[in-house]
């Protein structure tokens, strides 16, 4: 069948609609940095309603998933796709300072031999791309992330002495994993006899493109890890799902929340196959923690930071609302509402046939919105192919719960 002038208008409004991002991105020192700065309201108002726009559209992707997928599938839709993911690939990220915040750090432990779990940020001033950012709270803080991922960026804070050149060759090495979550991803539909159309979902989901390609988020990293985890348990291959998960962890520390599922085996409990992922874990974890001279309790202090800080950074509504309903009690009724939470999950996994996707889905939902007190809106990524595995079958309100974690989290990115 020939397409329609609709249909190739359709799909290049895709491209059309992120336009105003590169936008943002080329601009940051000139008037979008300085409105914003400024908390023009007019301006913050227009953000709004953009992101507004590019959810509510994400939601007809929904609705309409079927048709976007056979519009997009082809050879005009993936050149179209494939030079909007290059766009934002190869222009600097537009808001977040994160990926520069992750080569000084990789070039503080590769050029100057500086320990980035002892050594805050902004610890070494022989580092000359300490210039290039602008002064802040995070020049004091030491390395948050799994001794695995600096391994990784180590190489970067060598090839170049431009902090944005190596920005953008960072950029390049995070976009082949978010292509290569695409790639898990859609053998996991195939794997599961789901529609292969809901690819479409992850693709053209917004937060994935702002948070992954564009602003090149190392959480894009532990995202490939948890599906490729997800897609060898699926297969039965259960040793290297559980290495998987251990090599996420080693990315970011948030990916252990998947290991209750490895004491489930098709419905029976195999507490032999939990005990092994757990002992790959602490085998994974303790030989990246040797190579930066740390121990694992030094590791698991590390961890618990994100349940121990005030509402440092955008705290969920519920976090929000245990700080003025439970002032003294804080800490004992969100870690206890998130334990009760996974019990009732495992409980539906265990006894009820809730689908392995969906129970990984929901280990990672509650303690990111029950316990986690510094959570950045770009935590949701790992959640969005889960989320897109659980949609299954139309009749599942897993579709809203898609349309709600990308809509908050681009949302609460600009802080509305």
């Amino acid at each position: 069948m020939r397409r329609t002038k609709l249909e190739q208008l359709l799909i290049s409004g895709w491209l059309l609609l992120y336009l105003p991002c590169l936008w943002l991105a080329v601009d940051r020192h000139g008037y979008f940095r300085d409105q914003f700065e400024a908390e023009a309201v007019e301006f913050r108002f227009l953000v709004l309603l953009y992101f507004l726009l590019l959810v509510v559209c994400f939601g007809l992707v929904i609705h309409f998933v079927d048709d976007v997928y056979r519009i997009c599938w082809n050879r005009r839709g993936a050149l179209i796709y494939g030079s909007l993911i290059a766009l934002f690939t190869l222009v600097p990220p537009y808001f977040s300072l994160d990926a520069a915040g992750y080569l000084v750090v990789a070039r503080n432990w590769s050029e100057f031999g500086a320990n980035p779990f002892i050594t805050p940020l902004g610890g070494v001033a022989q580092n000359t791309w300490l210039q290039e950012l602008p002064e802040g709270w995070w020049a004091d803080q030491k390395a948050l992330y799994g001794a695995l991922y600096l391994i990784l960026v180590a190489p970067f804070g060598i090839v170049s002495s431009s902090l944005f050149k190596t920005v953008v060759l960072y950029k390049i090495f995070n976009t082949m994993f978010f292509l290569a979550t695409a790639a898990s991803l859609r053998r996991i539909l195939l794997r599961l006899d789901y529609p292969p159309a809901l690819i479409v979902l992850f693709l053209l989901n917004p937060t994935i493109l702002i948070h992954s390609p564009l602003e090149g988020h190392n959480d894009t990293m532990m995202m490939y890890g948890v599906t490729l985890a997800l897609e060898y348990y699926l297969a039965d291959r259960f040793v290297l799902s559980a290495l998987m998960v251990a090599l996420a962890t080693s990315i970011k520390h948030f990916a252990f929340v998947m290991l209750p599922i490895f004491f489930f085996v098709r419905g029976r409990l195999n507490l032999k196959n939990g005990l092994v992922a757990v002992v790959i874990m602490l085998a994974t974890l303790s030989l990246g923690a040797a190579v930066f001279d740390q121990t694992l309790i030094q590791i698991f202090r590390l961890v618990s930071q994100f349940s121990t800080f005030d509402c440092f950074y955008q705290c969920t509504p519920f976090i929000r609302f245990s700080e003025s309903a439970f002032p003294n009690h804080v800490q004992i009724v969100t870690r206890g509402v998130t334990l009760f939470l996974i019990a009732i999950f495992t409980v539906r996994f265990w006894y009820f046939n809730l689908t392995p996707p969906r129970y990984v889905l929901c280990l990672f939902l509650a303690p990111l919105f029950f316990s986690v007190y510094w959570f950045s809106p770009w935590y949701v990524l790992p959640l969005i192919p889960l989320a897109v595995v659980s949609v299954g079958n139309r009749e599942s309100p897993f579709p809203v719960l898609l349309l709600l974690l990308s809509g908050y989290s681009l949302l609460r990115y600009f802080g509305f």
